[in-house]
């Protein structure tokens, strides 16, 4: 029998300690599996933006700005002043609303293996990032006008944060 060795995955990451810097704000996107539109139930959703704001608060890390529409969630965020990263916190996130969402009836994997990410730059605004995602359910055609749609939100935005 010959063994083929296959070629490694390569990471989609960059550094990691990247995502610890809290002089970085980082817009992510996580998409649900299969990008099915788990997050139309409003209960369900409620839910799962509980289970965002909570890991906010028990993480450390600044949310800036988010939006989950049916199929992604949008974020804005920053790693904790003490160092807790990003990716630990999405993680914790994607885990306890997982469970959420079993508890529910839903069946296996809940979101898709890892998440995009962008690192904003200096001359990146905070606050136009944010209006972006805020602005993503009026693109997606889910409301007519930004402000109507229930699951959008920012608790931690400062202008001018950096």
């Amino acid at each position: 029998m010959v063994e083929i060795e296959l070629p490694k995955r390569r990471t989609t990451r960059l550094d990691l300690t990247l995502y610890e810097s809290a002089s970085h704000a980082y817009f992510l996107t996580t998409c649900a599996r299969n990008s099915a539109a788990l997050f139309c139930d409003v209960a369900l959703a409620r839910e799962v933006l509980s289970c965002l704001l909570v890991q906010r608060g028990a993480s450390g890390v600044l949310v800036f700005a988010y939006c989950l529409v049916p199929d992604h969630l949008h974020l804005l965020c920053s790693p904790s002043e003490d160092g807790r990263s990003v990716i630990s916190f999405i993680d914790s996130f994607k885990g306890k609303s997982t469970r959420v969402c079993w508890s529910r009836g839903i069946k296996g994997k809940v979101w898709q293996r890892g998440f995009y990410d962008h690192i904003l730059r200096s001359e990146e605004g905070l606050t136009e990032i944010a209006e972006y995602i805020l602005a993503n359910p009026v693109r997606a055609g889910l409301v007519e006008h930004r402000g109507q749609y229930e699951f959008c939100g920012t608790p931690d935005l400062v202008p001018n944060w950096w």
